[in-house]
């Protein structure tokens, strides 16, 4: 997270990279014991930011006989710049990806049914390092996802209002969706082909985050015409989730501080004061979602929902509009101080 702190008076500003981190430790999970089988859980070394990759799954009944085997086959994601030579960097500029599933016979021991997956080829930039001089990482929209962007230098999406050294944290439909699994073929052939198209909120917003937009089964791998199709539509767009969903997103990264030697001092971080748990991970909720099948929407399916919708905020009151502090910014102002009166 980046955070900047900024006083129009005195024309000081103080700035930090925070990195946050909420991990302690990896346990794996080994074995599961049954009355009479065993699956047991096999790891390999992974070469990105992880240490561990599941590389097979096996079964076993109670003499030991192996009466089921999956073998997870796997490659990275590169970024630009990927040396697979040098561990020290590349570590940054991979992520770990799943090529396919391979389910081995009882009896053979070979693998006789495989699961290929296929995925948006649009590369994400490298994970950041604080040596690193690749500012791509910095090209993400509010909820993280990658926008494309190449001329941020930092995260923070609102500076202070003496200047206007803000980044671009909005969101990008097209570069959203990269990597994302496009393709499942199946060992019969046969294949799924996944379309996505970006959150969007009651007004017609882009919101962080993807939904599906058609799926396609195909007979085999080569053919154009889908024998099953799906589409959908979210008519009205969706609600967007309290804090983090609001259309101007950089105004809940800012807070203030007010007192009378100094004047206000503004503070501004990378992520929004409400952060994106507090609403169980959703950027936005859809009351209803419409499918329809076949290629001329022969049938047509509709799902609503019981959805929440959060309060409105109150009108900004005299001290905030002068300072420019609105709700939901938390304003702290020293006790007995009355402030300035606004002229009616």
């Amino acid at each position: 997270e980046n955070h900047i702190s900024y006083n129009c008076i005195n024309a000081t500003y103080d700035w930090k990279y925070i990195e946050n981190s909420d991990v302690v430790g990896w346990r794996y999970l080994d074995k599961i014991l049954f009355k009479d089988d065993t699956i047991s859980f096999l790891y390999s070394a992974r070469s990105d930011l992880r240490p561990y990759r599941l590389q097979n799954i096996i079964i076993k009944n109670s003499n030991g006989d192996i009466i089921k085997k999956i073998r997870f086959a796997q490659s990275y994601f590169e970024s630009s710049g990927a040396n697979p030579n040098d561990p020290a960097t590349y570590k940054y500029r991979s992520r770990l990806k799943l090529d396919s599933l391979k389910f081995a016979d009882p009896y053979s021991k070979t693998y006789q049914q495989t699961y290929y997956f296929g995925y948006n080829s649009t590369n994400l930039p490298p994970y950041f390092t604080d040596y690193s001089t690749d500012i791509s990482y910095y090209g993400q929209d509010y909820w993280g996802y990658f926008n494309g962007v190449a001329t941020n230098s930092h995260l923070i999406p609102i500076m202070n209002p003496c200047s206007n050294s803000s980044s671009v944290r909005t969101s990008d439909s097209i570069y959203m969706q990269a990597t994302i699994l496009k393709k499942i073929v199946y060992p019969t052939g046969g294949r799924s082909e996944f379309e996505y198209q970006a959150n969007t909120n009651r007004s017609g917003v882009l919101i962080g985050g993807l939904r599906i937009k058609s799926i396609k089964n195909f007979i085999d791998n080569v053919a154009t015409i889908p024998v099953y199709l799906r589409t959908y539509e979210y008519p009205g767009g969706g609600f967007q989730s309290n804090w983090i969903g609001r259309t101007n997103m950089a105004d809940f990264s800012r807070w203030c501080y007010i007192n009378l030697s100094d004047g206000v001092t503004f503070n501004y971080t990378s992520v929004p004061i409400g952060r994106i748990s507090y609403s169980d991970g959703t950027t936005v909720r859809y009351p209803e979602v419409v499918e329809f099948t076949g290629p001329q929407r022969e049938t047509k399916s509709v799902y609503n929902f019981d959805i929440f919708q959060e309060s409105e905020y109150s009108v900004p009151s005299d001290l905030e509009l002068i300072y420019g502090c609105t709700p939901p910014y938390p304003i702290i102002i020293p006790e007995g101080w009355e402030g300035p009166q606004v002229p009616h």
